[in-house]
């Protein structure tokens, strides 16, 4: 079996014999331990060319051997031809062929950086549909009388490489944002939540926005070859479960409704604590649904959470990425996973061996190799 085929049956109502494995925000891990994934020089995450695209995420694919394909988005074929990566001065530059005009490459740092929200880069915190159409513009509506052009302008080239290579065996997925989630890009934190409680029609409207765009993206992984979404909702531990059920609830379902239409399935994460939530989610209609490890002062326990939704959609591991996976001994890790495995197994085999956070920086690729390894010698099918 491959991982693709037990992500799939760990999807399905009858659960999986073997349980998949996998590390989300995989492109996380690759940043932060590039050296460690491949010899290729790290300005090769912005070429233009596909074939250096593909020879450093060959040698990172075979040397992390999870069950998860994550797929990129990439250049219009027209960028692809007009643009070259050259060193200017020692320093590797994205040059227009056209033009001659470069910009200078900049290697993310480990760890990552700020992101300001969109009222912070525009100074504008918008108070009104019409700044809120001005800062989130609606995507281009899909041609009825046409095909879909996202295919053929290019941009799914490099996920359709990797597709045809590697889809086989792993399970292609792309990440999107829940739309109230993404409110927070436009407002920045704290308005956000002040708008939540002042100005709840305010928010309906900007959430409206996301989920246009939202479906936008949605049409674009499944012209990638997609076969699930990674739905990501943050800090929504932090409202009221009413707030919950009025703001984001109703537009995740039109979300995952959505994704159902594209024949993909949708896995939830929800990155904080879901006390008072959990009915919540798991009405949103997700296929699978995953939650942090227990940290920031709340709990979450697998085994409790494994008996309450009681196979009603598969739950995802939620290994602790810190104190288990990068601090934690050999045995603490096998004791671990096998704790959960078998609490996958009480959710009627609709499980997914995976960490409830990222890999941190300080994690050795060695030590993420071995989650795999235990991992699925503890999940195979018996």
């Amino acid at each position: 079996m491959t991982g693709r085929k037990n992500i799939r049956e760990a999807l399905s109502s009858q659960g999986a014999n073997a349980i998949p494995i996998v590390i989300p925000y995989e492109a996380i891990l690759v940043r932060d331990h590039w050296k460690q994934l491949t010899d290729e020089p790290w300005w090769q995450v912005h070429s233009p060319q596909l074939h250096l695209q593909m020879r450093w995420r060959r040698s990172a694919l075979e040397r992390l051997r999870q069950d998860f394909l994550e797929l990129p988005l990439f250049y219009t074929r027209e960028r692809q031809t007009v643009l070259r990566i050259e060193h200017r001065q020692d320093e590797p530059y994205l040059v227009d062929r056209r033009s001659g005009e470069g910009r200078l490459l900049q290697r993310e740092p480990i760890g990552g950086s700020l992101i300001q929200s969109l009222a912070g880069r525009s100074g504008l915190e918008a108070k009104s549909r019409e700044e809120i159409d001005s800062l989130v513009p609606a995507p281009d509506p899909p041609d009825p009388r046409n095909p879909p052009s996202f295919a053929e302008s290019g941009k799914a080239d490099l996920a359709s490489r990797l597709v045809a290579e590697y889809g086989a065996e792993r399970y292609p997925i792309d990440y999107l944002r829940a739309p109230l989630w993404a409110c927070e890009s436009l407002w920045g934190f704290e308005p956000l939540m002040y708008n939540i409680a002042a100005a709840p029609d305010l928010v309906h409207y900007a959430c409206s926005r996301y989920l246009d765009r939202g479906r936008h993206r949605i049409r674009s992984a499944a012209a990638m070859g997609a076969a699930g979404i990674w739905i990501e909702e943050c800090m929504m531990d932090l409202v009221s479960p009413q707030a919950y059920a009025s703001l984001s609830l109703p537009y995740l379902r039109q979300l995952i409704e959505s994704v159902h239409a594209s024949g993909m399935s949708a896995v939830l994460y929800f990155c904080g604590n879901p006390a008072g939530k959990l009915s919540l989610i798991l009405d949103s209609g997700c296929d699978a649904v995953g939650f942090e490890e227990s940290k920031k002062d709340f709990r979450i326990d697998i085994g409790e959470l494994a008996e309450r939704i009681d196979g009603r959609c598969t739950l995802l591991g939620n290994l602790d990425a810190v104190r288990v996976l990068e601090r934690g001994s050999e045995n603490d890790l096998r004791t671990e996973i096998a704790r959960q495995i078998r609490a996958g197994r009480r959710n009627r085999n609709r499980f997914i061996s995976s960490l409830g956070s990222p890999v941190t920086p300080a994690t050795p690729l060695e030590r993420v190799r071995l989650f795999l390894d235990l991992a699925r010698e503890l999940g195979e099918g018996c």
